[in-house]
């Protein structure tokens, strides 16, 4: 009996251990809902929506502003990052980031013009301590950010051996200062993201051995429980790159999904034709709408040449890329990845449009091409590159 009294008495100070450790722990993965609302200034009727990465493909949620007032509510499986703006109406351009917590947040909103567009043009967090963290640390980073970018080729050297290597020295040591404890591993991702994401100020060819080190740090300090985010997977992607220079790009698999939903695999529709052309692009990207309009021309003469086509698109919201794709009509393969995939690192997307060209055998081709009708030329090519070899 007395053994009895001694194995209840431990086990119950086990469980009290236990559940102190996982008390308010803003990274633990289970099912809980979350609840965002506020206050709209001048935005009666507006449809806003918010998403969340780790709902892909369907990952917006949606709602409309009533007599001054708007909320999300929705269940989800782990603390992510979402993203609100306003529906058809500049989705792209500056959307409220957001944390899903546990915590109930009112985000309170004013809606006006920017740019002759109708967008965010003020917003403050009434409740959510979290959110308001996350804030006040966007703030600072923001901050220690700024700075000039030149075109001036000059300008632009002297910037990155004097003014740069003094950024990243105030970002580092700002995020070892406020980000480094997991629970707040879900902001500190954003911020990693954020800088690996910039091509200036944190050009993996300016870092150094110590710079890329810290990155590796940073991640490995993140909590694990966020390793299925959107945000993680990206960071996760530029990081094992850091040290990767000048080397042809890899075919690497992917499943997505097309207009009607359906999954769709690069690897098979590559082995189907001679060659395939992946065009990544957005609905912002001149270029690439004009390659969208334009193509369509010479579609069915590429498939006859054994060239297909595969547009992905990287836009934050499948309503966007959906706009776009209507209004362009585009005729082949159109795919939606979103601007929160690891295809974006993976395939090493800086700018848009980017294009590579595959064989049937997932190697790269190295072939130049402004337009639909310059992949003609390169079976021409090809063709007389084969003769040549057959005549000798």
């Amino acid at each position: 009996m007395k053994n009895m009294k001694i194995v209840f008495f431990l086990s119950c100070i086990l469980l009290f251990f236990y559940a102190c450790s996982n008390k308010n722990h803003p990274n633990k993965e289970q099912d809980f809902d979350f609840f965002i609302h506020g206050k709209v200034k001048n935005g009666a009727n507006e449809k806003l929506q918010l998403n969340i990465p780790s709902l892909y493909p369907n990952n917006t949620i949606e709602t409309t502003v009533q007599d001054g007032y708007y909320s999300f509510k929705a269940k989800v499986s782990s603390f992510d990052k979402g993203e609100i703006s306003i529906h058809g109406k500049m989705e792209n351009f500056s959307p409220l980031t957001v944390y899903i917590t546990k915590d109930t947040l009112q985000l309170d909103i004013e809606v006006g013009e920017k740019f002759g567009e109708t967008t965010f043009i003020a917003d403050t967090i009434v409740r959510g301590a979290f959110n308001q963290y996350a804030r006040q640390f966007d703030e600072k980073f923001s901050k220690a950010n700024s700075t000039w970018i030149f075109r001036d080729s000059l300008k632009n050297d002297s910037m990155r051996r004097t003014i740069y290597p003094n950024i990243r020295k105030q970002s580092f040591s700002l995020y070892e200062t406020s980000m480094l404890h997991k629970d707040y591993s879900i902001i500190g991702l954003h911020y990693l993201r954020s800088m690996l994401e910039d091509n200036v100020v944190y050009d993996k060819k300016d870092l150094t051995v110590e710079e890329k080190a810290k990155f590796h740090t940073y991640l490995q300090q993140i909590d694990s429980s966020l390793q299925a985010t959107a945000d993680y997977k990206i960071v996760h992607s530029y990081i094992e790159k850091l040290d990767i220079y000048n080397t042809n790009q890899k075919f690497i698999a992917y499943t997505l999904v097309d207009i009607k939903g359906e999954e769709k695999s690069l690897a098979e529709i590559i082995s189907k034709k001679q060659y395939t052309l992946l065009e990544f692009w957005n609905a912002g990207c001149i270029p690439c709408r004009k390659f969208n309009k334009e193509g369509k021309a010479y579609y069915q003469q590429l498939q006859e040449a054994g060239i297909e086509i595969i547009s992905i698109n990287t836009d934050k919201t499948t309503s966007a890329w959906k706009k776009a794709s209507k209004k362009d009509d585009i005729a082949w393969i159109n795919l939606y990845a979103g601007a929160d995939s690891p295809i974006i690192p993976d395939y090493n997307i800086t700018f848009y449009p980017t294009s590579y060209i595959f064989d049937k055998h997932q190697q790269l081709v190295a072939f130049t091409f402004k337009s639909a009708h310059d992949l003609l030329k390169l079976l021409k090519k090809n063709n007389a590159r084969n003769r040549t070899k057959i005549s000798r």
